[in-house]
């Protein structure tokens, strides 16, 4: 993504972290992932929030990935 703004929409932010937009809503409407905001009825992510989710779930091993 050359573009990278402050404020994304699901296919922006999809594609920033290199998943399906699928991907991204399906975590979204299980509550997990990458937390985001509401803007009346548009769904919004921030840079700064996505960020910080790849940061804390850096992992050394596969194992760590399932607790």
């Amino acid at each position: 993504m050359s573009d990278v703004r402050e404020v994304m929409t699901t296919l922006q932010a999809a594609d920033y972290l290199q998943i399906s937009k699928q991907k991204l809503e399906i975590d979204r409407h299980k509550g997990r992932g990458v937390v985001f905001t509401k803007i009346g009825r548009l769904i919004r992510y921030r840079k700064s929030d996505i960020d910080a989710y790849l940061a804390g779930n850096v992992r050394k091993n596969t194992i760590e990935a399932q607790s």
